[in-house]
């Protein structure tokens, strides 16, 4: 198994190695920690602080089929509410 340092990590993620200690603070990132100032990274952690990070694609919203002919997906949406 291959752990990655902070500084490694830092050049991979294009950051300062300050700015990688203050991200895996406030965010909590998964870590191993083999001190009290010496902390490593699997491969599989630094995936999971990758998918923390990560948005969505956004979804298109769906159409919905008006209810009555010529009534709009708004008006059919408050029609269903009320």
């Amino acid at each position: 198994m291959r752990l990655t340092t902070d500084s490694e990590l830092a050049e991979l993620f294009h950051v300062s190695v300050e700015k990688l200690h203050d991200l895996r603070k406030r965010h909590h990132w998964p870590c191993v920690k083999l001190g009290r100032f010496d902390v490593r990274f699997t491969e599989a952690q630094v995936e999971q602080i990758v998918a923390m990070h990560s948005e969505a694609p956004a979804r298109p919203s769906p159409r919905t089929v008006p209810a009555v002919t010529g009534q709009t997906p708004s008006s059919a949406r408050r029609r269903r509410s009320a």
